[in-house]
């Protein structure tokens, strides 16, 4: 499981909510989640403000947790 997705079930969003929230489409959210596909930098920022998230620490969202 990616941190992102532990954060977001802490804070109770969907991926559909993320994907308003940030402007990034959906499917994009789900396969990042999934690491099927590479955040670009611009959407690790608006993900990290979208959660309240550090956005100097937001490539810590994608790392695989233990």
């Amino acid at each position: 499981m990616r941190r992102l997705e532990a954060e977001l079930r802490a804070r109770g969003i969907s991926q559909s909510e993320l994907a308003r929230m940030t402007g990034i489409n959906r499917v994009s959210i789900n396969r990042m989640l999934h690491g099927k596909e590479v955040p670009w930098p611009k959407w690790r920022v608006a993900i990290a403000d979208a959660i309240d998230w550090p956005v100097d620490r937001a490539a810590e969202l994608f790392e695989e947790m233990m």
